[in-house]
C-alpha cells in the first residue's frame, strides 16, 4: 500500500529547489498562500495519504534539499517520519517544525506560516499580522455571539422539548451527532458527553447513582455505529433508563452519510436497510414506542409511559432531516407552506424563540415574527405556542 500511495493521484511533487515544504490537508493552502506572500519559490510535497505514508516519494523528495518546512496541524506526524527518512538519504538536511516554527496545538493560518518563513529565511514580513489580530480581537467584541444552533424544523428540538416536559428534572447523557447542540441554552437537554456510544452506559451508571429517571440521547447512526452494545448490557443488567434514539434517517453531523439503517451504500453497492425497531427489539427491550417528534404532546406522553416502565425502555424519535427535507423539496420542485405569526394573537411570551429556540423564530416589538426563508414547515411551533398564534401561511 506504501508503494501504491508514492503514485497516488493524491500525493503531489513540484518544483527543483534547494528550499522545500512538506504539507498536507488544508495546511498545504496555507503553505502555498505563504510561500506566494513572502516570495519564495520552493520544491513542494502535498500528502493526501496518510497511511500507510509513501516512503519512496519522501525519498525523491528529498534529492537535493539543503532545508525544508513541515507544516501540520497538531501532533508532527510528517515531520517524525521525515526524519527517520532523512537520515537515510539527506543525514545533513535542516528540518523545521515543532515547536520553534510552528505550533503544536490549535488550527493554522497563513500568517502563522509567514511568520515561519520569514524566521527561516530572514526575510521581512510582507503584513504586520501581530497589528491585523489586534484589530481582529477588537472588532470582535463589537459582534453578536453566534452560537451554533441546529437548523430550523429540525426534529431533535421538538424531541429534546418534550423530553424535558415529561422530565424536567432528569439526568441527561448525550452522546455525538447534530443533536449533541442539544446541550446549549436553551434546549440544555444535555448534561455529560463522553465520545461516540457512551451515552446508553453513561445512563446506566448514573441510574445506579440516584433515583431519578435517566434519559439518554442517541442519533440512529450513531446508534448503529456504536449504541447496540450499551443498550444490550442496559437490557441484559435490567437497569431503568429511557432512550431516545433520534432517527433522522442519515448521518448529519458529518455531511449526511449513509448508515445501515437507511439501506445506501457508497460506490453504487447494492445494500439493505437493517430495521431500526427490530434491532431493538432484537436487543430484548420489552418497551418501545416510535413517535414523531413535531407531534409534541404525543411525544412526552410516550417517553411518560417509558420512565413508568421498569428496565430500559427506547422511544425512536422518526423524522426526515430537516436539512434533507429541504433538499429533497427544492429538487421536486414542491412548495413549503411556511409558518406566521398572528401579531394579534402574539401575548409575546417568547416561548416559541427564547426557550424552544427555533432559529426562523425571533422577537420584534415584543412579538414573536417568523423568517418565512428558514421556516421548513415542521409545524412544531403550533403546538409550543400558548396562545394559537402561529398559523399556516394563507395562500
Amino acid at each position: 500500500m506504501a508503494e501504491d500511495n508514492a503514485s497516488s493521484k493524491f500525493n503531489s511533487l513540484t518544483g527543483d529547489e534547494k528550499f522545500g515544504v512538506v504539507a498536507s490537508g488544508v495546511s498545504y493552502n496555507y503553505a502555498l498562500e505563504a510561500l506566494d506572500a513572502m516570495d519564495i519559490e520552493a520544491k513542494v510535497l502535498k500528502i493526501g495519504t496518510a497511511s500507510p505514508l509513501p516512503r519512496k516519494l519522501f525519498e525523491q523528495f528529498l534529492e537535493g534539499l539543503d532545508e525544508v518546512l513541515v507544516v501540520e496541524e497538531l501532533e508532527p506526524y510528517l515531520e517524525n517520519f521525515l526524519r527517520i527518512v532523512a537520515k537515510d538519504v539527506n543525514k545533513d538536511l535542516k528540518i523545521y517544525g515543532k515547536p520553534d516554527y510552528l505550533p503544536r496545538h490549535f488550527e493554522y493560518k497563513t500568517g502563522l506560516v509567514v511568520k515561519a518563513l520569514a524566521k527561516i529565511t530572514g526575510k521581512e514580513l510582507p503584513v504586520d499580522y501581530d497589528t491585523i489580530q489586534e484589530k481582529y480581537a477588537e472588532a470582535a467584541k463589537l459582534l453578536p455571539p453566534r452560537p451554533p444552533v441546529m437548523c430550523a424544523g429540525c426534529s431533535h428540538r421538538p424531541a429534546y422539548y418534550a423530553m424535558k416536559k415529561a422530565a424536567p428534572d432528569s439526568p441527561y447523557s448525550g452522546d455525538i451527532g447534530c443533536y449533541t447542540l442539544g446541550a446549549l441554552k436553551p434546549i440544555s437537554g444535555m448534561d455529560v458527553c463522553i465520545c461516540m456510544g457512551a451515552s446508553v452506559g453513561l445512563a446506566s451508571g448514573m441510574s445506579l447513582a440516584q433515583d431519578k429517571p435517566v434519559i439518554a440521547t442517541i442519533g440512529d447512526s450513531t446508534f448503529m455505529h456504536t449504541g447496540v452494545a450499551g443498550l444490550l448490557s442496559a437490557v441484559y443488567n435490567q437497569e431503568n433508563i429511557v432512550l431516545l434514539i433520534m432517527d433522522n434517517s442519515t448521518t448529519a453531523m458529518t455531511g449526511h452519510q449513509p448508515h445501515p439503517g437507511t439501506g445506501q451504500v457508497p460506490g453504487n453497492r447494492e445494500g439493505k436497510q437493517v430495521d431500526l425497531e427490530g434491532l431493538v427489539r432484537g436487543c430484548g427491550v420489552d418497551f418501545l414506542e416510535v413517535v414523531d417528534p413535531f407531534k409534541i404532546a404525543e411525544t412526552t406522553e410516550a417517553i411518560k409511559r417509558a420512565i413508568a416502565h421498569k428496565g430500559p425502555a427506547v422511544v425512536i424519535c422518526k423524522q426526515e432531516c430537516a436539512f434533507n427535507k429541504m433538499r429533497r423539496v427544492a429538487r421536486s420542485g414542491e412548495k413549503i407552506v411556511p409558518f406566521v405569526v398572528i401579531e394579534s394573537k402574539c401575548i409575546g411570551c417568547g416561548l416559541c424563540s427564547k426557550q424552544f429556540g427555533c432559529p426562523a423564530i425571533s422577537m420584534e416589538n415584543g412579538k414573536a415574527i417568523i423568517d418565512k426563508t428558514q421556516c421548513s414547515a415542521c409545524g412544531a411551533c403550533v403546538e409550543v405556542c400558548p396562545s394559537g398564534a402561529i398559523e399556516e401561511e394563507s395562500q
